[in-house]
């Protein structure tokens, strides 16, 4: 079984198209148990996902005895790899503190963290231009898989994972929408209002 760690903690955007990489590695490596590292406010969607076997929860608010509680929860666990799919200096921070025979980042990563890779996966030849998907499907390669979407996005159902969701009209299934990205420039259309 190979162990692998993904550190991707927010944007609610990334983190899915970085589970569609996780479901894309897993159709391609039967072998493979995904371990990850989310913001708490996060967490219940990559916990969701069937392709992800573990969830660490990163308090952000936790201060420095937050983070050490979070690497003494992730240090237990001897990984074969670490994608940092972040690329800023706090996921850097654990990217080191992780115990992992292979630690992989971001060619463009931020902040410094890329001081912490033995590895960093090459942009895309739309090089920062690509779809934040098609970058995160660059760290596909490490493990021998095409940078390629396989599988589908599944999730577990809510009951299993003690959700607690507002039941939809008539007994349909709720769904959530997100109208709106975290910078006006990804949401579409005019940015300027």
């Amino acid at each position: 079984m190979t162990e692998l760690l993904v550190i991707k903690p927010s944007s609610l955007g990334d983190i899915v198209h970085g589970l569609q990489v996780a479901t894309s590695l897993k159709a391609q490596r039967g072998d493979l148990r995904i371990s990850w590292v989310v913001r708490e406010m996060f967490a219940p969607i990559v916990r969701a996902c069937e392709a992800v076997d573990h969830v660490y929860v990163f308090e952000r608010n936790g201060g420095a005895k937050g983070f050490l509680r979070l690497m003494r929860q992730v240090r237990a666990t001897k990984f074969d790899y670490v994608f940092d799919m972040q690329g800023l200096l706090r996921t850097g921070l654990m990217t080191k503190r992780a115990r992992a025979k292979h630690k992989v980042g971001r060619s463009d990563a931020r902040e410094w963290a890329g001081i912490f890779y033995d590895e960093k996966v090459p942009l895309p030849p739309d090089g920062r231009r690509s779809h934040a998907l098609d970058i995160l499907l660059q760290f596909c390669p490490v493990l021998g898989a095409k940078p390629e979407l396989r599988g589908t996005l599944k999730f577990r159902e809510a009951d299993s994972l003690n959700l607690r969701f507002a039941d939809g009209r008539g007994g349909t299934k709720p769904f959530i929408m997100f109208p709106t990205a975290g910078a006006p420039t990804r949401n579409g259309g005019d940015s300027s209002s």
